[in-house]
This record gives structure tokens, sequence and C-alpha cells, in this order.
């Protein structure tokens, strides 16, 4: 992690990590994931090295903040994710209010991962990832 987090930020990074390690293998899903700052900074992935993580957190905050500026301009209200198909596979980018902080999911799904799956996957890690900072807080 970062020298330059806050001591909060690195916390919810170990518990995120931690969280991360134990998803069941039995999911049957191939996939990348990093939760990022919403300014970029990788907390805490699942698959490839610091370098890509940090690379995919610069990425997926940016475009977080591109997507809310567009929710905000046409339909209102904040963005809760964006599900993005290729020929190789699916990408979810999810936005998540954990711990009064602005956070972001960025999941990669490797081909054979349908835009169902990959979005309820995404939305039940989220919501466990919230809860469980909602948990470790009360």
């Amino acid at each position: 992690m970062n020298e330059f987090m806050s001591d909060g930020i690195r916390r919810l990074g170990v518990l995120f990590n931690r969280q991360l390690r134990t998803l069941p293998e039995s999911l049957d899903i191939s996939a990348h994931i990093v939760i990022a700052t919403g300014d970029g900074l990788p907390l805490a992935w699942v698959g490839g090295d610091y370098e890509r993580a940090r690379r995919q957190s610069a990425l997926a905050s940016a475009f977080s903040g591109l997507v809310q500026t567009m929710v905000r301009e046409t339909v209102g209200g904040s963005h809760e994710g964006v599900v993005i198909e290729s020929q190789n596979g699916v990408v979810v980018v999810r936005s998540l209010d954990a711990a009064a902080r602005d956070l972001v999911l960025f999941i990669v799904f490797e081909q054979g991962v349908n835009q169902g799956q990959a979005l309820w996957f995404a939305r039940r890690l989220g919501e466990s990832l919230v809860e469980s900072v909602s948990g470790a807080a009360g």
C-alpha cells in the first residue's frame, strides 16, 4: 500500500484484502478485482501485481468520475455502476460508499462470463464490502 495513505485508508485496505482473500473459490468466476480510492490509489486487489492494480485503480477512478458527470448531467443522481462488454470479457466499475469515503470497485471478468453474472457478482461483492466496513465501525 502507498506510504502516503492515512491510517484510516490503510485499515480499509487491510480489511478489504482480508475479505477478497476469503472469496469462495466455488464461485466459478475468474476475475481480477481491484478496490481503489476515488483518487485512484489501490487499496486491495486479487490477481495481478501492484503495478497492474495501480494502473487499473487510476483507470477505474477516472472512469467512475466521468460516468458520475454523465449521470449527473443527464438523468441526475449518482451512478452505482457500469458494465462494459468486449470480445474478451466483461468489465464492471461500481461506486462504493464505505466509511464516508469515495471508493471504486473494478472487476475484470474473463471470457465466458455473461453480463448478468458479472453484474450480480459485482453487486453482491460491493454490498459485502460496504457491510464489512459498517460492521467494523459498529
